[in-house]
């Protein structure tokens, strides 16, 4: 059959002149003459095997490219190549192993211009042995770069993923060449990926003729984006150290979100140095088994890269480095010293996710990745919404927190200039769905703009919309509530006249405060709670909060007094604090609500003191008659935005507290079995009863922006 060069075969090759070149097509002429291409993915094979043995010997902290050993293990894989066809005269089978004549260096093998990735050497050397001649501007006009390029010019795209395409940017185009940033986008990690991708074929499609392709022509810009940044950011001074120690995919469900994990085991277990362990973790043994299902479905379907794994029920071996891969459900994995650890659909899992914790925690080697991976779910706050807000802090331009080594990619409608109903909001959270499968995202969004039932499951499953546990019947929407968080550190409280609300426990529970002012129609609030100190480690473990954490931001007070049981509220603590507030934040304060348990004694020394002459005191009753007016204004200052409050320990009390209507009464009450308290938002409810009744009643200007049913 009449032979015609395929150039798809040279991607990813420099050659030092057109001369070589074209030797190098007439020697895989003479190959291929009267077999067609069948040995295209044999020559492609050779050169990913090439690049595989390159890196892991830099990984292992060697610039021999590969031990004795180790040659012969890659004659080994490419031996049903070696068997069919004859290589004497091959120049890609030369590069691999045989002797460079032009080469001045005494060693047997081959390097040049970053081509040949194999050197078998007898001795260790301080020499590097590899250099690479890819060019900067090729780079440029790489899948990955050209990506971030995209989405930073597409306004329409998510806001936080385009944050993370114009950090790359500038790390790419500028930082890397600042001899004090440590790190640099290393081009010959971001050849094998892309020569991976061509080993890779499909293993499930929409269209069943497209089965057994190359993913390498189906593969998503986003996704390549993710894969290159995983691996191709390393240190300067030491390659086998990676950048990004702590990566973040939030992405709605049906986005490949499996696939990319499995991706990344793969390359981890081909690329890290020998003996690593890779770990998928995840809350159900359904979940768990979904990546190594996506894994098994990858191998089987690529025979190239199917040997050079064993895949067992226990775990997945890489032959060829004795890495191996595992995955966990449900509990922790002590002992354990991974080098890479996924935790999958995190945000179904508590703050304190104990295998999470474990895994992270084992992190050991010089390539340490922390993979976080998830889509929402009706469950705030979770361990996925934890880092979603750090990465959140680490993007934002308005944030003084940066961590160089966290690496983000969220795709949520959950931002300001996102609605929810748009279809701007399909399409800039579904970066895969959109592409194939527009008309089931655009058919369920308007189900549920009809269908209240199937709101929350469509703003969760599809746009990757953080809800409370109690979503259902919230006294509002968590991204609203979450929208007030505003310390207002301008704001002038001297002089401002203040309604105290109070909460107290029974003794050895958390007890809030809430000072509220009422200024130009808005509501600014300041908020602490108050926990027993001796209780604190028990509270930490079973709450699942750091309150550690909080006491550090003076958000929680811990009570001691060498005189009184630590294990219970020093209510002299609290008392103090009260009085001293007029004076150290120069306020008024006109009203303290409370309701009568656990309060009668603080409220009548209260009232034996000078500060609170005037002071009036109104018990809020706790039923529907008492507290329907404090909830009604709290449910209105939330979803129209006139709420300030400044100790964000409120956003996890929210998901604990439902509300409900009777007889035109609101009403709330905490959620079954929810281990967060609700002492601040019921200590709120007690100074917004009174604040309605100052400012809210007769007034209706604000009346018209409510957005029921929310």
């Amino acid at each position: 059959m009449k032979y015609e060069v395929n150039e798809a075969v040279f991607d990813g090759i420099n050659f030092p002149s057109e001369t070589e070149r074209q030797q190098f097509q007439i020697k895989y002429k003479d190959l291929t003459d009267g077999i067609g291409h069948v040995a295209d993915k044999h020559m492609s094979d050779f050169l990913f095997t090439s690049y595989i043995y390159m890196l892991k010997a830099r990984n292992n902290g060697d610039n021999r490219i590969a031990t004795r050993s180790e040659y012969d293990s890659i004659k080994c894989f490419c031996r049903d190549y070696a068997n069919t066809y004859d290589l004497k005269d091959n120049m890609l089978y030369d590069m691999a192993f045989g002797l460079n004549k032009y080469h001045k260096d005494p060693w047997d093998g081959y390097i040049s211009d970053g081509r040949m990735k194999h050197i078998v050497k007898s001795e260790h050397s301080l020499k590097p042995r590899v250099t690479s001649s890819i060019d900067y501007n090729d780079l440029l006009n790489s899948t990955p770069v050209k990506f971030a390029y995209d989405m930073v010019n597409d306004q329409s795209q998510a806001y936080w993923v385009r944050l993370q395409a114009k950090k790359f940017i500038e790390d790419f185009t500028i930082n890397q060449f600042d001899d004090d940033f440590p790190f640099y986008f290393n081009a010959d990690v971001l050849r094998v990926i892309e020569v991976f991708l061509r080993q890779v074929n499909l293993a499930t499609a929409k269209d069943t003729k497209l089965i057994g392709d190359s993913i390498a022509n189906h593969i998503k810009p986003f996704q390549f984006f993710m894969l290159a940044n995983v691996y191709a950011w390393r240190r300067k001074d030491n390659f086998s150290e990676n950048r990004y120690r702590r990566f973040v995919l939030f992405i709605p469900r049906k986005n490949a979100k499996s696939w990319l994990v499995s991706a990344v085991k793969m390359l981890g277990l081909i690329l890290l140095p020998n003996n690593s362990e890779l770990y998928s973790a995840s809350n159900t043994k359904e979940q768990a088994g979904q990546i190594r299902k996506e894994l098994e479905f990858i191998t089987d379907a690529s025979p190239t890269i199917k040997r050079y794994f064993n895949i067992n029920r226990d775990r997945v071996l890489a032959l060829h480095s004795n890495s191996s891969f595992k995955v966990l459900a449900g509990k922790p994995k002590d002992g354990s010293l991974p080098s890479i650890a996924a935790i999958d659909e995190n945000g179904d899992a508590d703050v304190d996710n104990a295998v999470a914790s474990s895994l992270v925690r084992g992190l050991a080697g010089s390539f340490q990745l922390a993979f976080y991976v998830s889509t929402a779910y009706e469950k705030y706050p979770s361990g996925m919404s934890v880092e979603v807000d750090t990465a959140k802090s680490s993007l934002s331009p308005e944030s003084n927190y940066s961590d160089e080594r966290l690496f983000a990619m969220l795709y949520t409608a959950q931002e300001p200039n996102l609605e929810w109903t748009s279809a701007e909001a399909l399409k800039a959270t579904n970066p895969l769905m959109w592409e194939i499968n527009r008309e089931t995202l655009i058919s369920e969004q308007k189900e549920a703009m009809e269908q209240d039932v199937k709101r929350n499951d469509f703003q969760t499953r599809r746009l990757n919309i953080f809800l409370a546990t109690n979503a259902g019947n919230s006294i509002a929407p968590i991204e609203n509530l979450k929208a007030c968080h505003n310390p207002a550190k301008d704001f002038n409280w001297t002089g401002r006249k203040c309604i105290l609300g109070i909460d107290l426990s029974q003794g050895d529970d958390n007890s809030a405060l809430n000072l509220v002012t009422h200024h130009e129609g808005k509501y600014y609030v300041k908020q602490w709670v108050f926990i027993p100190q001796g209780r604190l480690i028990q509270k930490n473990n079973v709450e699942k909060i750091d309150y550690r954490n909080w006491i550090r931001t003076k958000q929680v007070i811990a009570t001691d007094d060498d005189s009184s049981n630590d294990m219970i509220i020093n209510y002299k603590t609290i008392e103090d604090f009260i009085v001293n507030l007029p004076i150290e934040i120069c306020v008024d304060i006109t009203h303290v609500a409370y309701d009568v348990y656990g309060s009668h004694n603080l409220v009548q020394n209260l009232q034996d003191y000078d500060a609170f002459y005037q002071t009036k005191f109104e018990m809020i009753k706790q039923s529907k008659t008492g507290r329907h007016f404090g909830i009604q204004l709290l449910r209105q200052i939330v979803m129209q935005g006139r709420l300030n409050y400044d100790n964000s320990m409120m956003i996890h009390e929210w998901g604990a507290v439902q509300m409900g209507q009777t007889d035109n009464l609101y009403f709330v009450d905490k959620v079954k079995g929810a281990l967060n308290k609700t002492d601040m938002i019921y200590s709120l409810i007690n100074a917004l009863d009174i604040c309605n009744e100052l400012y809210e009643v007769n007034q209706q200007e604000f009346v018209g922006d409510l957005l029921f049913g929310l």
